[in-house]
């Protein structure tokens, strides 16, 4: 089962959703370019990753992925007005005030409501900042952090991207050396698609990597359990892709 690679989103193969998967330009600066705008810095892409059509533009890998939800949750912390306490008058100034005015204050008509302030209150009154929101944040912040070193701590699933450039290891895992495996490649290809043994379709695997788990097999004698654990897949996938893979080629 393949995950959109982009970060925070879970849409997936075989989901409920309308949403496609694409796969990465092979252009390496387009590819980057993809990448980069994914922003996950937890591990590296591979031949497996795909980016679901939610990330474009009218969902046409064409126009390239825009749309991330990042650009809706960047945190902006913009600075605070602390909130001027006002500052109480001391009771000499008051007195002063009082003594300076000569006039009856109860002898002048009272045209207007005047209101007293109990200028005490204010003393009361701090800058009140949103500790509840930044207390969010900070547990969001250890949530995601811990998060990211268990997936750092999770062995990397291997793909023939992995060992495609190295002639040696081609020739180990597969006993073919890459320009052969090409054309095996391209010879199934022509063949898909394929009526799996199992009766269903293994999505979350490329052709390449479906055939370099078979060749694994058969060249390495690896035990189904030893591959599932080195492609982080269950047996049951890679029985069902061995069984179709030796059918279609017999």
């Amino acid at each position: 089962m393949v995950y959109c690679f982009a970060i925070h989103c879970v849409h997936r193969t075989g989901g409920n959703g309308t949403c496609s998967l694409f796969r990465f330009p092979i252009n390496p600066k387009e590819k980057k370019k993809w990448v980069d705008r994914c922003r996950r810095a937890d591990r590296d892409v591979n031949g497996n990753d795909r980016i679901c059509s939610c990330h474009f533009v009218d969902g046409k890998k064409e126009n390239g992925p825009t749309i991330f939800d990042y650009q809706k949750k960047d945190l902006h912390f913009q600075e605070m007005n602390t909130p001027k306490r006002c500052k109480r008058p001391k009771l000499k100034e008051r007195e002063d005030v009082k003594k300076s005015i000569p006039v009856d204050v109860t002898t002048i008509s009272q045209d207007h409501n005047y209101y007293t302030h109990d200028y005490s209150a204010y003393d009361d009154i701090d800058a009140e900042l949103p500790t509840k929101s930044i207390q969010e944040l900070e547990r969001e912040i250890a949530r995601l952090e811990g998060e990211l070193g268990r997936m750092k701590l999770r062995p990397s699933k291997m793909s023939v991207q992995d060992i495609i450039g190295d002639n040696d290891k081609m020739l180990l895992y597969t006993s073919f050396p890459v320009d052969v495996f090409q054309v095996l490649v391209g010879v199934l290809k022509r063949l898909a698609p394929f009526n799996y043994y199992a009766g269903w379709t293994v999505a979350c695997f490329s052709l390449e990597d479906q055939l370099l788990i078979t060749l694994m097999k058969l060249r390495l004698n690896c035990k189904d359990l030893d591959l599932a654990v080195r492609f982080d897949t269950s047996r049951g996938t890679v029985s069902n892709i061995i069984n179709t893979y030796i059918s279609s080629a017999s």
